[in-house]
């Protein structure tokens, strides 16, 4: 199954999809430019503007690409949670920018809760694009709002 093309989802036109992506991507250019105005650095200490980019990439790969893959030989449970923890895995590559422990989170909460509700997300709509939003959604949104609940309350989060 193709999940890389737009289909009308629920009462998302294939117009509405777009609109809300190029939204999203607005909105995360937004995100890292005030990090980089207030900080000098990027979300995590990231090295580029890749990491704006990474719910598309990371979608595309671990969604469209490995996900297709693995359901053409395995059943979906299978599927999803080995493309699940190959996603949770993928982020190791933030050993260098993270300390173990955030590591560790990032590792668990990718692999064990995003990577599988995408990949159901994925199936639901026979398309990457809705978790392409999602994804995007929890970089702006989440993680920003982690680090708010780390300093109000002084609680380690998942992010």
């Amino acid at each position: 199954m193709n999940f890389l093309s737009l289909r009308p989802i629920g009462r998302l036109s294939v117009t509405h999809q777009i609109l809300l992506l190029v939204l999203a991507y607005l909105a995360s250019v937004a995100y890292h430019t005030h990090v980089w105005n207030t900080t000098g650095g990027f979300p995590n200490d990231g090295t580029s503007w890749l990491g704006m980019f990474a719910p598309l990439y990371e979608e595309v790969l671990f969604r469209g690409v490995v996900l297709g893959s693995l359901l053409k030989n395995y059943s979906k449970k299978t599927a999803i949670l080995t493309s699940a923890l190959l996603f949770g895995l993928w982020h190791l590559k933030n050993f260098s920018t993270l300390e173990p422990t955030a590591l560790l989170e990032q590792v668990l909460y990718t692999g064990l809760v995003l990577g599988p509700f995408l990949a159901w997300l994925t199936l639901k709509t026979k398309s990457i694009w809705m978790g392409v939003l999602i994804h995007t959604a929890n970089n702006i949104l989440l993680s920003p709002l982690s680090w708010w609940i780390v300093g109000l309350f002084g609680v380690k989060v998942l992010f």
